[in-house]
This record gives structure tokens, C-alpha cells and sequence, in this order.
């Protein structure tokens, strides 16, 4: 494992928990005055109580949710698709580079994934309260993963209402999900609604810039995020096969809410997102919908 800037930040964060100071949000990020949720902290402060303040043994514990996506891709796989795209999900997911990378990273972007997958999971069963819980959950560990999930988990919220027997209940996942903004809000008023003036600040920035050229560089981050988790070093054949497995979704039946997920992420970070410049984990959100596809399109093939 690395322990560097961030690893270091974090831990005297959680030291301070433990100290009996309690933080109303999380790490910053790259923007002044704007910060993550503060679930990351507190994660880490429980941890490092039982492991004694060894990071080794926080970064094995942490690296359980990287195994738990393991068995969820799989679960995920062959409830939406088949056995075979169940397994060979899992599979990439369990033998690739980057993944394991993540799983031994103590950074909050790590856990985005799991957090991404159960989301989806719980609404292809139409458990929307538990959906909308982890949704939550990924808010306040990791914004910029959320906000790329966050127009798909609208979508979802309105194609699972009819499927939905207690609404109820479904009205308490939505209050669950506005209550984990507490913190943060009691944080903005308190400073003077600093997060709320950076956000805003993004926004009036990025409208004055070359939008085309944003776009590119989004796109660019987009097609590195292929290649790193599919075929290695080989852009354009990522690029080919993420095509061809949409088309074949395309084909398929049931698959609707799948297709939510696979397409409506990149085209929020294309076109919506408020940054020229990006970092390709932004998208650890919507990789796993990726993978999920490439097992898709080679189960058809191998069929």
C-alpha cells in the first residue's frame, strides 16, 4: 500500500474523531472551500479504533468492499444478464490492474464502486429505499462519483414507481437521502456558504471557457477510463467493443434499466459535467456498468 499526502490527511482526521472532535465534513477537493461528505472520516476513525492506528490492517480491512464487488458484479451479472456474464464480470473485476490498485488505496474515490453497484442492484430489485440509502452513502464518501449517478437514480426512481407496493416507504429513502446533507449544511451556514459559492463559481467558469474543447478533454478522460479497466493500452479496440456491447444491450429485452445506467453517467459527464479538466476516477461510478457490459457482449459471442 502507499501512505502519502492524502493517506496521512486522513488519518489525522480520524485521529481527531477519536479525540472527540467531531468534523461536519469530509476531505477537500480539488477546489478551495469545497468539500466531500464526511462519512470518509468517520469510516476511518471506526477502523482505526479496532485496528489500534495501523494503516496496513485499515487498507485490508477497506480492501473487503473491493471483494464484496467482486461477488456483487456477479450477483448483478446474472440477474440482468446470464451465469456467463455473471462470472466473467467478477472475473475481470477480481484479476484486474487497476481494480486491485483501488481495493489497497486508502482514498475515498476506492469505495465507489461498491457503493455504485449495490445501487443499481437494489433497483433492478426494486428496493428503492436501500438504493437510494447507498446512493446516499456514496454522496458523502465520494460527490464527484454521486454526480454522476445522480440522474440515472432519478430515472430509476421514476421507471421502479409503479414496481414500488409501499410508497411509504419509498418517501422515507428520499427523506434519508436529503437528511445525509445535514452536515454539510450546517457547515455552509456556519461559513458563509463557502461550498455553495465554489459550486457556483465552477458553473460561471466553465461557461466562459471553449466548450468544445472541455468536451474533448472529457472524452478523452472517458476513453483512457475504457482502456484502463477493458483492454490495456489499446484505445481503440475499448472503444470498439464499448460500441458494439451497447448495440447489443440494444437488442436485448428487459434490459432497460441496465441501459440507465451504461449510457446516462457518460453522457452526464460529457455533456453536464462543469469542468474542462477531470480526473478518469470520477467515472469509478459507471465502470463497473462497463464491465458489466464487455462480459455481456462476450457471453453473446461465446454463445
Amino acid at each position: 500500500m502507499s501512505f502519502l499526502y492524502d493517506q496521512g490527511r486522513d488519518a489525522l482526521a480520524a485521529q481527531k474523531i477519536l479525540s472527540g472532535h467531531f468534523v461536519l465534513v469530509g476531505p477537500t477537493t480539488d477546489m478551495p472551500g469545497l468539500f466531500f461528505g464526511p462519512m470518509w472520516y468517520y469510516l476511518l476513525a471506526g477502523l482505526y479504533a479496532v485496528t489500534f492506528g495501523n494503516p496496513a490492517v485499515v487498507a485490508i480491512l477497506l480492501s473487503f468492499l473491493d471483494l464484496a464487488t467482486i461477488a456483487l458484479l456477479y450477483v448483478g451479472g446474472n440477474k440482468v444478464f446470464n451465469r456467463t456474464a455473471g462470472f466473467l464480470a467478477a472475473f475481470f473485476w477480481a484479476v484486474g490492474s487497476l481494480p486491485v490498485a483501488y481495493s489497497r488505496t486508502l482514498t475515498n474515490p476506492s469505495t465507489s464502486a461498491f457503493w455504485a453497484i449495490l445501487v443499481f442492484y437494489f433497483f433492478i430489485r426494486s428496493w428503492s429505499f436501500l438504493a437510494l440509502v447507498n446512493n446516499a452513502l456514496l454522496f458523502r464518501c465520494y460527490a464527484a462519483g454521486a454526480f454522476l449517478l445522480l440522474p440515472f437514480t432519478f430515472i430509476a426512481l421514476c421507471f421502479s414507481w409503479p414496481k414500488v407496493k409501499n410508497k411509504s416507504v419509498y418517501l422515507l429513502g428520499i427523506i434519508f437521502f436529503g437528511l445525509t446533507f445535514l452536515p454539510q449544511i450546517i457547515f455552509e451556514v456556519r461559513h458563509s456558504f463557502l461550498g455553495t459559492k465554489t459550486i457556483l463559481k465552477i458553473f460561471s467558469i466553465s461557461g466562459r471557457g471553449n466548450y468544445l474543447q472541455g468536451l474533448w478533454q472529457r472524452f478523452q478522460n472517458l476513453w483512457q477510463e475504457l482502456t484502463d479497466y477493458t483492454f490495456f493500452n489499446q484505445k481503440n479496440i475499448s472503444l470498439f467493443v464499448a460500441t458494439a456491447s451497447l448495440i447489443t444491450i440494444l437488442k436485448a429485452k428487459d434490459k432497460k434499466l441496465f441501459l440507465f445506467w451504461f449510457v446516462i453517467p457518460v453522457a452526464t459527464f460529457l455533456f453536464l459535467y462543469p469542468r474542462s479538466e477531470s480526473h478518469p476516477f470520477y467515472l469509478l461510478s459507471w465502470i463497473p456498468a462497463a464491465v458489466l457490459a464487455l462480459a455481456y457482449l462476450l457471453s453473446q459471442v461465446w454463445q
